[in-house]
């Protein structure tokens, strides 16, 4: 696999997206710790899982999984299902979790939360706003990724949340395979 980062992101999901990513647990676990279960898991496309959502978006979040370097993750179009606060307290259990979400409604969040805690959450268009039990911790990747600089207008606040993530995590994604290719994926229980 290729090393692909995760900046590239919003190329490929315009309206929006999240990924939860979860260090060393296994794709299923993953799936279970988020509401889903690993028996029905199916390979999907993106064009496929869009579709399933869109059709009934009631029943809940169509979500794909996979693994890459020592993170399961989950890539959600347009919704933020593991940004919730009790989803984050169950991925995190016992291990580290960093969702990275960029919405329709203009949200570009990072949460990184650990054993069941939220570290560190921020927005990148307010970056000086942060929570968490330790909100400093990812300070000096924002500040190398230009956010804490006072001219935020001049950064592509997108990418810079990204590359953080990238930096302080070691954070990538197959590109081909999340864009193009197949990944199992299930709708979860919202």
């Amino acid at each position: 696999m290729t090393n692909d980062g995760i900046q590239w992101l919003p190329d490929v999901f315009e309206l929006g997206f999240s990924v939860t990513f979860a260090r060393a647990l296994l794709r299923d676990e993953l799936v279970t710790r988020m509401g889903g279960d690993p028996c029905s898991l199916s390979p999907l496309t993106r064009p496929q899982a869009e579709r399933l959502e869109a059709e009934d978006r009631d029943a809940g979040p169509v979500v794909r999984f996979g693994e890459a370097k020592d993170w399961a993750f989950a890539v959600e179009s347009w919704g933020n299902h593991g940004g919730k606060s009790a989803v984050v307290r169950a991925v995190s259990a016992g291990t580290e979790a960093v969702v990275v979400a960029i919405t329709a409604k203009a949200t570009k969040m990072l949460t990184y939360a650990r054993d069941g805690d939220v570290v560190c959450r921020f927005d990148a268009d307010t970056p000086h706003i942060r929570s968490g039990t330790d909100r400093d911790i990812l300070l000096p990747h924002m500040q190398r990724a230009g956010l804490m600089s006072l001219e935020t207008e001049d950064v592509n606040t997108r990418r810079a949340m990204l590359a953080v993530a990238e930096q302080a995590f070691g954070l990538t994604l197959p590109r081909d395979l999340v864009e193009q290719g197949e990944l199992m994926g299930t709708r979860l229980s919202d």
